[in-house]
């Protein structure tokens, strides 16, 4: 039997279940919700509050934004020897923003309105 879990994701339970086991799919993230919320929260970002719809398409969205900040980062290190100090400032000051935000950010709808690291750090 197909049942909703609390991500809104279909999960397959076998057919002889007993309710015990049909409610904590109801009441619990799918298998893959549960390890990327673990991953997230390895990665010590906080977990996210919204509707289960809202949340779950912010983790996807807040992933993909932080793999643009670790590119961000990882750029300025290839590159702050080339910068001039303006610059430097307005990077490291991009920086403080967007890491600002991955920590303190925990409203599903701030990352579904924010989709892009440019609309955070600028």
């Amino acid at each position: 039997m197909i049942v909703m879990c609390v991500c809104q994701h279909e999960v397959s339970v076998n057919d002889n279940a007993d309710q015990f086991i049909v409610d904590m799919v109801k009441n619990n993230l799918c298998p893959k919700c549960a390890a990327a919320d673990a991953k997230l929260s390895a990665d010590g970002l906080p977990k996210l509050k919204g509707t289960p719809k809202q949340v779950n398409w912010a983790y996807d969205i807040r992933e993909k934004v932080h793999e643009q900040f670790r590119e961000f980062r990882a750029e300025y290190g290839r590159k702050k020897f080339m910068l001039t100090e303006d610059q430097k400032k307005r990077h490291l000051i991009a920086m403080f923003k967007g890491t600002k935000a991955f920590k303190e950010e925990v409203k599903a709808v701030y990352w579904i309105e924010h989709q892009d690291l440019r609309e955070i750090i600028l």
